[in-house]
């Protein structure tokens, strides 16, 4: 029996202390504002391997003039998944609320088939919902 994938959502500066373990990588959102938010949180040396990717937490349907998670991230993040075969997973975003919970809630059931879904009402489901489908039209799912 497969050993399930340790996924983990953090916020900015819980990242930023973490002491990566072997084969555990990361997946860092950050947001397009001024300022330290707008720029990728400073991680510790020792990532098996990084994914950097930059959107706002807004709906693709009500974004305020803010950056949207796209299909094209969504992508992103399975193949990193993927190409890495990682034991450990640690996403994070600025608060550690929504876009990171909302990635750790679809590869907890992509990867360890595990549906935690309505433990987390706060995630961003526009997040979720984008990886899933993107997942599901690549046979992911």
């Amino acid at each position: 029996m497969k050993k399930d994938i340790l996924i983990q959502a953090f916020n900015r500066n819980q990242m930023e202390s973490l002491f990566p373990q072997h084969n555990e990588i990361a997946i860092c959102i950050y947001s397009t504002g001024n300022g330290e938010l707008g720029t990728p949180p400073k991680l510790k040396e020792g990532w098996k391997d990084i994914l950097y990717l930059q959107f706002d937490d807004v709906d693709i349907n009500n974004t305020h003039g803010l950056k949207p998670f796209n299909t094209k991230q969504a992508k992103d993040i399975l193949d990193f998944v993927k190409k890495n075969n990682a034991d450990k997973i640690s996403i994070n975003c600025d608060g550690g609320v929504c876009r990171s919970v909302a990635v750790m809630v679809i590869l907890e059931r992509l990867l360890n088939r595990k549906d935690v879904y309505n433990k987390y009402p706060c995630m961003n489901k526009y997040v979720y919902n984008t990886i899933r489908k993107v997942a599901f039209l690549n046979g992911r799912i």
